[in-house]
């Protein structure tokens, strides 16, 4: 039964896109929750695509005709995709895509820092170690447009520089507290 709910069944043709899976990815499909069950709808998300899961972390609320169950992971993951939540799903349809996690992965994973969600541009205390990934030190450093275009795209030359530059604020830390910008 799991192997057909976490799709490493070799008989399966991939029809949606979706379904198409990679070395490295366990496809999570819709399980069979009762008897009589023949769809779902997933009601909440408890994980983000980008979110590093582990075996026995509830990834989702499934509501069934009868109640509405907390869906695990069995395996640990990074989520690459997610089905859209409060749709109707059909059993043993594909509802997310995670990729593995093996030591390589989890050692260049971890050394990239925490992750942290935020909106590009915006601006927060920090107090961490190690910068998450995809923020930036707001110490005033000089960065090419190509390599931060997105940050770019939302301040601009507003911290000086010219066309092909530019740079991140640069605000003092306070006591320890330092500022980081969202880049991505």
């Amino acid at each position: 039964m799991f192997d057909k709910l976490f799709g490493k069944s070799s008989e399966e043709k991939p029809s949606k896109p979706m379904e198409r899976q990679v070395e490295g990815e366990v496809l999570i499909r819709m399980p069979l929750m009762s008897d009589a069950m023949e769809y779902g709808i997933i009601t909440k998300w408890h994980v983000k695509v980008g979110d590093v899961i582990k075996a026995d972390d509830i990834l989702a609320e499934v509501e069934t005709e009868k109640a509405t169950m907390e869906l695990e992971s069995h395996v640990d993951g990074i989520v690459q995709e997610l089905s859209p939540e409060g749709e109707r799903v059909a059993v043993d349809e594909v509802i997310a895509r995670l990729g593995l996690l093996d030591e390589s992965t989890t050692e260049e994973f971890n050394a990239l820092g925490p992750n942290m969600k935020g909106t590009v541009g915006e601006v927060r205390m920090f107090a961490g170690d190690k910068i998450p990934r995809h923020w930036l030190k707001c110490d005033g450093s000089l960065y090419k447009v190509e390599e931060k275009e997105e940050l770019f795209s939302i301040i601009g030359n507003k911290y000086g520089e010219g066309e092909n530059s530019f740079r991140v604020p640069k605000i003092d830390p306070i006591g320890g507290v330092m500022f980081i910008i969202c880049a991505r």
